[in-house]
């Protein structure tokens, strides 16, 4: 006859789990993140700024966050848009 399961048997079997989840989130932060390589001299990179003219919803964006197919999505109050690295593709409310 085994021990009856309580929510603390539970919640101390997930304790290992959760260690490990934090274990792989701290490795993942100090990992060196990539940057500017520092034998291209900083005029040869640019900088493209995209406004409303060029297709954004809305000035302010309240959220971005990329895509697994590597769109940038971007959060307005003036609806939802889709940045392939060159145009907009807007989907409002």
């Amino acid at each position: 006859m085994g021990l009856p399961h309580t929510d603390s048997h539970r919640a101390r079997g997930s304790r290992p789990q959760a260690a490990g989840w934090l274990v792989l989130a701290v490795m993942l932060a100090v990992q060196p993140l990539p940057a500017l390589d520092p034998r291209v001299p900083v005029d040869h990179y640019t900088l493209r700024t995209w406004r409303v003219d060029d297709g954004l919803p809305q000035s302010s964006v309240q959220a971005m966050v990329q895509g697994p197919r590597g769109y940038l999505w971007l959060a307005t109050q003036e609806g939802l848009a889709r940045f392939d690295g060159v145009r907009f593709t807007t989907f409002s409310r």
